[in-house]
């Protein structure tokens, strides 16, 4: 029995192996590096969303409590 033969085939099916694994670490990664520019895209959008309204807000009224019931008129 000729053993190169099987030795070549051992080590094309460990070189696809570690292909593969290395393939999903790279996908892995650029999936989570996509996902967080798009979240940070997202929040920086959001903020200036939230600046452009409060901008908009008219200047704060004075409250007019209510006087508590406990207490006498004058």
């Amino acid at each position: 029995m000729n053993n190169k033969g099987f030795l070549l085939a051992d080590s094309l099916i460990n070189i696809i192996i570690v292909s593969l694994i290395s393939f999903l670490c790279l996908l892995t990664y650029r999936l989570i590096n996509n996902y967080e520019d798009i979240y940070l895209e997202y929040n920086r959008h959001s903020n200036e969303r939230y600046e452009q309204v409060f901008r908009s807000l008219k200047g704060c009224e004075k409250c007019q409590m209510k006087k508590d019931s406990s207490t006498p008129e004058p």
